[in-house]
């Protein structure tokens, strides 16, 4: 027994003697761990980025949403100004403004719109009451108020949204501990979500303004090719009645030779066939006319019984210009790219605000989600974790739908792709459609150049031959009306060809996007 208790005595003093060593290791120990420096490399990824600030609330926060509320007002009432008075860089066609103070009162009383329209009223009267009536321009420019109102949403609900968070401050007590007193957020919606909405709605108005300017542009082309209907169908009425003074200026000569023997009776029974078929054109040219104010009575809303007047004489049409020119000019001015354009560019701030939504910002505490409910999804039992290793990401949770394959971003994406395809598409159709309207009025042109100079002349001496020979007895009373027919036809369709070129140059003007008076 005593030779038990002196060995233990002896392993109790070798241990004491052995406690320096072991103190004297660790205090070693914790001298290498406190002067630890690491390697440059892992020195860089772990300090934090500068460059990328966190999302600030509290005061600072308040003041930058503020000047987003500030930039979203002033936008609205930029595209307001834009709606009433549209820029002659983004518009199809401005109405003189002269014109327009002329007009408005008279846009607003419908009992004065035959007063506008008398014997004599012009292209430009009859445009600037299209533009001020016309029932669809007025259905597009409802829709460019309603996308306006965007800007009030966005305002209204990012700053209820702002009030409920600070209401709930609270209530908001979260898990573990907190770095920052006011996290980012308490303050959400952040000012570049704001932003980023409204910069969605900038690109929905945009697409209205296009929009109402297809309307503009496609009630003034109706308007255009209407006016020049109407001018050819009245000159057409003017030339059948002339045509018919001279069948009864020949109707005594005709009875005067049969009673002399000089004509047989098929002559007199010509005569009058003639005559009546003409009098039957002459009744159809009217009911042409009618038809025709009526068109133009429909775009601006003219009552049913009103009188549209006869519409002064066409102007001369220049030449048209290089296509060169006009494909330019299409590139940057067609409303259907246009369109596009903004309705890609919609789609673009759609998937970034996507991306805001469901990707936080950088921060260089690997998470911007203090005090949500993602981080206290464990505490309703069945959640994710509170603790995210720097390899994940900012913060992103462990779920299916957040991530960058997230399936709703890759549909907006191919999307996106695909509006981007549509957009090369249309405009290589619009430079067909150029191309197209071009070869028309050119046709239109050179062909009234051929009635005007050569068709009509030679028709006019052909039936003063026709009338001499037949008062000599040279030739027979169906070549005189024959020759009589030729110059009617002739003159005809110098009046056609007159409203063929209007039109046709209404028609290029709307495959560009821009009325010619910048060509």
């Amino acid at each position: 027994m005593m030779a038990g208790r002196a060995a233990g005595a002896a392993l109790v003093l070798s241990l004491l003697a052995a406690a320096p060593v072991w103190g004297g290791g660790y205090g070693e120990l914790r001298r290498e761990l406190r002067d630890y420096q690491p390697p440059v490399v892992v020195d860089e990824r772990m300090r934090p980025v500068a460059a990328v600030p966190e999302p600030r609330s509290g005061a600072e926060s308040d003041r930058q949403f503020a000047a987003q509320l500030a930039a979203l007002r002033s936008q609205a009432a930029a595209w307001g100004r834009e709606l009433v008075r549209p820029r002659p860089q983004a518009a199809f066609y401005v109405l003189d403004p002269r014109l327009r103070q002329a007009l408005t009162p008279v846009a607003a009383d419908p009992a004065r719109l035959a007063e506008a329209l008398r014997d004599g009223f012009t292209l430009k009267t009859l445009e600037g009451l299209v533009l001020l009536r016309n029932p669809e321009i007025k259905a597009k420019e409802e829709e460019v108020r309603a996308a306006l109102s965007g800007y009030s949403q966005v305002e209204d609900l990012d700053t209820i949204l702002r009030r409920y968070a600070g209401f709930t401050r609270g209530l908001m007590t979260g898990v573990g501990p907190m770095t920052d007193p006011s996290p980012a957020a308490l303050s959400f919606p952040f000012p570049g979500v704001t932003a980023l909405k409204g910069q969605v709605v900038t690109q929905e108005t945009k697409a209205a303004l296009e929009e109402l300017e297809i309307a503009r542009r496609e009630a003034l082309t109706s308007s255009r090719r209407d006016y020049a209907e109407l001018v050819y169908r009245h000159a057409a009425y003017d030339l059948t009645a002339t045509q018919l003074a001279l069948l009864d200026s020949l109707r005594p000569v005709v009875e005067s030779k049969y009673q002399s023997g000089g004509a047989g009776f098929q002559d007199l029974t010509a005569v009058d066939i003639e005559q009546e078929s003409t009098r039957q054109r002459l009744a159809d040219r009217k009911e042409d006319i009618q038809d025709t104010e009526a068109a133009i009575g429909s775009l601006i809303l003219a009552p049913e019984e009103m009188a549209v007047g006869r519409p002064a004489a066409m102007p001369a049409r220049p030449s048209p210009p290089p296509l060169v020119r006009l494909y330019r000019l299409a590139d940057s001015r067609n409303q259907e790219l246009r369109l596009k354009e903004a309705m890609i560019g919609r789609l673009e701030r759609l998937l970034a605000l996507s991306e805001t939504m469901i990707y936080p910002g950088l921060a260089s505490n690997l998470s911007s989600y203090d005090q949500n409910l993602l981080a206290r999804g464990n505490e309703a039992g069945g959640g994710f974790s509170v603790t995210v290793p720097a390899a994940t990401g900012l913060g992103l949770p462990k779920m299916p739908w957040f991530g960058s394959d997230d399936a709703y971003l890759r549909q907006t994406r191919r999307q996106l792709a695909a509006q981007r395809q549509e957009l090369e598409g249309l405009r290589a159709g619009v430079t067909l459609k150029v191309r197209e309207a071009w070869t028309l009025w050119d046709k239109a042109r050179r062909r009234e150049g051929l009635y005007r100079g050569q068709v009509v002349p030679l028709s006019q001496a052909g039936l003063e031959a026709a009338r001499q020979g037949y008062a000599a007895g040279r030739v027979g009373f169906s070549e005189l009306i024959k020759a009589a027919d030729i110059r009617l036809d002739a003159r005809l369709n110098l009046a056609k060809a007159k409203a063929n070129t209007l039109a046709a140059q209404a028609e290029l003007a709307a495959a560009v996007g821009v009325s010619e008076g910048v060509w």
